[in-house]
């Protein structure tokens, strides 16, 4: 009670929200020792649901702010945020319009290569360890490693089912540098595809300012759409940036906004998100697997993306769940504040501290 009465009003607003929620049904039996009565659902609204609706109204005022006139949420994390934000954004006088964007880090990585020292940086990537050089090959360059001769492997004393760590990326070099030939025209294949669909959504040189919507971190998403359209200026609007981002952003002079936090070391601090990084990627992912590439069928544009596992199929059950909850909770907030919104402050510990 003490918490409570010495909180803001706008704090008091949302935990009232949430109390009547909670306690709606008197017959409803309540778990003892839970948050959330043990009910995804409840999760969504009472967890989720004020952290995400905190970001997406942040992102609203904050692109208004900067005069943005498209905001592209980034797949796959995107889509629950570009879902919350179409709600939130409906009270807000010249909100930006609002795209999803297929986008993957295989996807871009890829795309971004036109010589051998983009492959060279893409090897250098850290992978599993004892991973199969053809599943490398396959996955990480999108060869089909059947195509290749087998005096290529032969000739550098690799077998295809061969175990590779990252360890042996030196011996590795020559291998590749003898295939490059197969990866750059892929890498390039790719690239066309990819530059194509960025025309069709709007993705191109404009008057308005474009801004890039993710969760965050390193800022390398933003980095390697600006090498396949380094004539698209953006502004990054995430949920959170790490320290690895100041460099690659700032020495490619990208500019970029945090709401949780900008540029934090996220070995040393306080914030909740860094403590449980599994726990809010699994919160803001969807149900859709990660997007792979484009390639053209009878000249129509198919996306492909990987399959989904047994794992996959009982984690898309799980934030179905906790989204549909999360959405309640966004349409129960703006129905109530209504265009009285802009002045709830929801502070970005608050929004996460359920």
């Amino acid at each position: 009670q003490m918490c409570i009465r010495d909180s803001s009003l706008s704090a008091r607003s949302i935990l009232a929200i949430l109390g009547n929620y909670y306690y709606d049904n008197s017959y409803l039996p309540l778990r003892k020792n839970t948050l959330f009565n043990g009910d995804l659902e409840n999760l969504g609204f009472m967890g989720f649901g004020p952290l995400l609706f905190g970001y997406v109204k942040w992102l609203c005022e904050e692109s208004i702010r900067n005069s943005v006139g498209h905001l592209y949420f980034l797949a796959r994390d995107g889509k629950v945020m570009k879902e919350a934000y179409d709600i939130v954004s409906k009270n807000y006088k010249n909100a930006p319009i609002s795209h999803y964007m297929l986008c993957s880090r295989r996807s871009v990585n890829l795309c971004k290569i036109t010589d051998f020292s983009g492959i060279n940086d893409l090897l250098h990537v850290d992978f599993a360890s004892n991973t199969r050089l053809d599943c490398l090959i396959q996955d990480r360059f999108g060869i089909n490693p059947n195509i290749i001769d087998d005096n290529a492997f032969s000739l550098h004393n690799f077998k295809r089912d061969q175990r590779v760590s990252n360890s042996d990326i030196e011996q590795l070099i020559p291998f590749f540098k003898e295939i490059k030939n197969l990866i750059l025209q892929e890498a390039h294949e790719e690239r066309t595809a990819y530059i194509n669909y960025l025309d069709d959504i709007g993705y191109k040189p404009d008057s308005t300012k474009i801004g890039l919507v993710d969760i965050g971190y390193a800022g390398t998403m933003q980095q390697s759409l600006k090498e396949i359209r380094p004539e698209v200026e953006t502004l990054g609007f995430y949920l959170i940036t790490f320290r690895k981002a100041l460099e690659r952003l700032r020495d490619n002079k990208i500019n970029s906004y945090g709401y949780l936090g900008n540029f934090i070391d996220r070995h040393d601090t306080s914030e909740p998100f860094c403590r449980f990084v599994p726990l809010f990627e699994t919160l803001f992912s969807s149900s859709d697997t990660s997007f792979i590439k484009f390639v053209t069928i009878n000249n129509k544009r198919i996306p492909i993306f990987q399959s989904q596992s047994e794992f996959e199929k009982k984690r898309v059950e799980v934030v179905n769940k906790i989204h549909s909850g999360a959405m309640k909770f966004i349409t129960t907030a703006c129905n109530v504040f209504k265009y009285n919104l802009h002045q709830i402050d929801v502070e970005p510990y608050k929004s996460e501290r359920m």
